[in-house]
């Protein structure tokens, strides 16, 4: 059967399994937090500070409260623009199959030279 998946859904996807990884425990009022509402979503606390613990660790800068509270409206910036993108993505019905996942994050990976050890979104590895 093929499926097809939303670019919101894919988007989602991938952001909550890096954010798993990297975040640290949140408290319940980090997640209750409103950062940012965009149209009818909710930018949480937790998601920005998911966010910008990725960028930390992708990027190798110093983790520091001087740090994230400079990338921190940057960041916050990126979460609303890739949730307007989603949402007209989303209004115009555009979708991703299988495939094509597959081989975007096939590229990703040989673009920053990651081993393909595990991918959780590629059963034939």
């Amino acid at each position: 059967m093929k499926r097809h998946y939303t670019l919101a859904t894919l988007a989602f996807v991938m952001v909550a399994l890096v954010q798993l990884t990297l975040a640290p425990h949140a408290t319940a009022q980090e997640v209750q937090r409103i950062a940012a509402i965009v149209n009818d979503e909710v930018v949480s606390v937790m998601d920005l500070v998911g966010r910008i613990n990725l960028v930390i660790f992708s990027t190798g800068l110093q983790d520091s409260a001087e740090t994230r509270k400079r990338i921190g409206p940057q960041v916050l910036r990126t979460l609303i623009d890739e949730r307007l993108r989603l949402q007209e993505a989303k209004r115009r019905n555009i979708t991703v199959t299988e495939a094509e996942l597959r081989e975007r994050i096939r590229l990703i990976e040989q673009q920053n030279n990651i081993l393909r050890a595990y991918s959780p979104f590629d059963p034939n590895v």
